[in-house]
């Protein structure tokens, strides 16, 4: 819980400063700032008692939500500019730690080694879609490719967590 929250901190600290582009002194400060913020939410989660795979679902959640949002903004080339971006990866990221939380609560059984084989499988649904997202298009930049990276991650995630439900 300590070494999520500080990183979640930091990461939110971060696409804040993307988002706020402030001068170099607030950086630091910010940056600082945020990882202790998540440091305290951490410890205030110990009260909970949340295993090592709830807390790794809660991660992946955050996780996943901002690759995801990251790889249909990639895809639609909304010409969102940075500071849209940063914002809407940030809410993306927090609200997937919120909803990788409230399905860790409902599934206390997950254990930490089922959410990184459930990683995994998005990681290589996201390779497989991306490299046929390149075949398809014969371009990497081409809007087909973080199309289908992110339809290959989805069903890489759906299917690792269905076979590994038991």
């Amino acid at each position: 819980l300590l070494n999520s929250g500080t990183a979640w901190g930091a990461v939110n600290a971060g696409l804040l400063l993307i988002a706020t582009q402030p001068d170099a002194q607030t950086i630091g400060l910010s940056l600082m700032a945020g990882q202790g913020a998540g440091l305290l939410a951490g410890g205030g989660l110990f009260a909970l008692h949340p295993t090592a795979g709830q807390v790794g679902l809660a991660n992946s959640g955050g996780q996943w939500a901002g690759v995801l949002t990251g790889l249909v903004l990639a895809a639609s080339r909304s010409g969102a500019d940075d500071r849209e971006v940063a914002i809407a990866l940030l809410a993306a990221a927090d609200a997937g730690i919120a909803g990788g939380a409230y399905l860790a609560s409902r599934w206390s059984q997950v254990s930490r080694a089922q959410t990184l084989v459930i990683d995994a499988g998005g990681i290589v649904g996201a390779v497989g879609g991306g490299s046929l997202g390149v075949v398809i298009s014969g371009n990497f930049s081409d809007r087909t490719t973080p199309a289908l990276a992110a339809v290959g991650a989805v069903i890489g995630l759906g299917a690792s967590a269905y076979l590994t439900r038991n």
